[in-house]
């Protein structure tokens, strides 16, 4: 992994991750946003509005050496 990472920078991001789409639902962002292929088995089409033809969310990669750099961001250890 990246130098000087630990598990608990992981974590850390996780929880940003999860901070963020928490506050996104709480300003009201509940806009139907799959990803690519998602459409072929959700059972909640019917509901969301959304269709294949809409287009997708293509899932973005993220290298471990990034999410230690934004984790050390935001601690303000860079």
């Amino acid at each position: 992994g990246p130098a000087g990472a630990d598990f608990s920078d992981f974590l850390r991001y996780s929880v940003l991750a999860a901070e963020a789409c928490a506050r996104e639902t709480e300003e009201g962002c509940i806009a139907a946003s799959p990803c690519e292929g998602a459409c072929a088995y959700c059972p909640y089409g019917g509901v969301c509005g959304h269709s294949p033809e809409d287009g997708a969310r293509k899932e973005e990669k993220i290298s471990a050496e990034e999410i230690v750099r934004i984790v050390r961001r935001e601690r303000g250890d860079v």
